[in-house]
């Protein structure tokens, strides 16, 4: 895996134990991203931009993380509220 090695450390009455290794990155973080789709213009050109700026994180923030879209629908109004 990409765990690091393990370090000593003293516990409180000097006793030396292991410490495990950190966890990485894409074990202890999901992105979550909202959206909110417009009917008149349901592009992803939004999530994409959104997406493409993952990168500036580091590799394993954009590429390795468990990602959630979170979409809220959008609002369908009738003909007669219109009116």
């Amino acid at each position: 895996g990409k765990e690091g090695p393990q370090t000593q450390s003293e516990g409180e009455e000097g006793t030396k134990f292991e410490k495990p290794p950190p966890l990485p990155l894409s074990q202890l973080l999901t992105i979550i991203v909202t959206t909110s789709p417009i009917r008149s213009h349901p592009s992803t050109e939004m999530l994409e931009k959104t997406f493409d700026t993952f990168p500036y994180a580091g590799k394993e923030f954009a590429y390795e993380c468990r990602k959630v879209i979170v979409c809220d629908g959008c609002r369908v109004r009738d003909e007669e509220e219109d009116g």
